[in-house]
């Protein structure tokens, strides 16, 4: 019962979009800053996993974020998508604040690679482009810059090929792909 009554009454999330948002071309150049951040996992006296956090990041910089167990570095990740809103501070991409933009514009502008690979019952066609936006060509290329051109080009259905539950009938190395 107690989740039934958490599901039943969950928080709802920010608008998907707003009038102001920027166009799909966002993020041009990828400039992320962190000003004063706190991310609190629940509202009142908790203390915060995040607190007072400030950095900059340049465009095409590469940077790796390293700590113990519990110190926040998914916290961080799900902040920058809005999973979690942060309680303070600031979160700059490209010089637009992400806290005054819609959810849908800001999660579709941006990637995470998670340590686990995730697949969906479907085709390599639908697993790449949920939204059915890009051309073929864009998909094989796609495709061939991870290496697996090849392999889905053999194929009988070539993207429109199954891909099972979980992605079970690939292996390990071509999930991550």
């Amino acid at each position: 019962m107690e989740r039934l009554d958490k599901y039943a009454n969950i928080d709802q999330e920010a608008a998907r979009n707003l009038p102001d948002d920027p166009d799909k071309r966002w993020p041009m150049h990828g400039a992320i800053s962190v000003k004063d951040l706190e991310v609190c996992y629940a509202t009142g006296d908790r203390k915060p996993v995040i607190s007072n956090l400030s950095i900059v990041i340049q465009p095409k910089e590469k940077i790796g974020i390293v700590g113990r167990t519990g110190s926040g570095k998914s916290t961080l990740a799900i902040a920058l998508f809005r999973i979690l809103e942060p309680t303070k501070g600031t979160i700059l991409i490209d010089g637009l604040n992400i806290l005054n933009m819609g959810l849908k514009t800001l999660r579709k502008g941006m990637q995470i690679i998670s340590q686990e690979p995730v697949l969906f019952t479907g085709t390599f066609r639908s697993n790449l482009d949920i939204e059915q936006e890009y051309e073929d060509s864009e998909i094989w290329n796609a495709l061939e810059m991870v290496g697996l051109k090849n392999y889905v080009s053999e194929l009988g259905s070539k993207l429109d090929s199954t891909i099972t539950e979980n992605g079970d009938n690939l292996s390990v190395g071509q999930r991550q792909l």
